[in-house]
């Protein structure tokens, strides 16, 4: 009942507002109505409207930015939820990866992923591996004995 009651005062309000805005005075006037406010107020309200959601949308973006750790803050590169592949009990980032699906979910070096990126490495095999001309060098963990 009290949705309905709510739904039937929205469109009752709607459908006045829309009067005002729309129909010519001497509808308003036939009608009995003659005092209401300047039509310039169908503009502006709902501009105000636009504007608060905008800024709103503004704000919740400027919040979230000021929460986050600066770019050369530590935590923007590891925290403690951070997971190495060592953690897992893996001997590399691909270990057991039988080349379809998807790897673990495991925190790598930012300076392993600018190798990887820039500078000629390669994820292959067990563990990553890069190749510098000439040489060949593995990244995996130390193995335990």
């Amino acid at each position: 009942h009290t949705h309905t009651h709510t739904h039937t005062h929205a469109c009752t309000h709607a459908a006045l507002y829309t009067a005002w805005a729309f129909l010519p005075e001497s509808y308003l006037h036939a009608a009995g109505i003659t005092y209401y406010p300047s039509r310039v107020w169908a503009i502006i309200i709902p501009t105000w409207i636009l504007v608060l959601v905008v800024f709103c949308f503004w704000l919740y973006e400027g919040l979230n930015q000021a929460d986050v750790a600066p770019f050369a803050s530590l935590h923007t590169v590891k925290d403690s939820r951070s997971k190495a592949f060592q953690d897992l009990g893996l001997p590399g980032v691909t270990a057991g990866h039988s080349g379809s699906g998807v790897l673990p979910l495991v925190h790598i070096e930012p300076t392993v992923v600018s190798r990887v990126l820039y500078g000629g490495m390669s994820v292959e095999g067990e563990g990553l591996m890069w190749a510098w001309p000439g040489w060949l060098h593995s990244i995996e963990s130390p193995r335990r004995v």
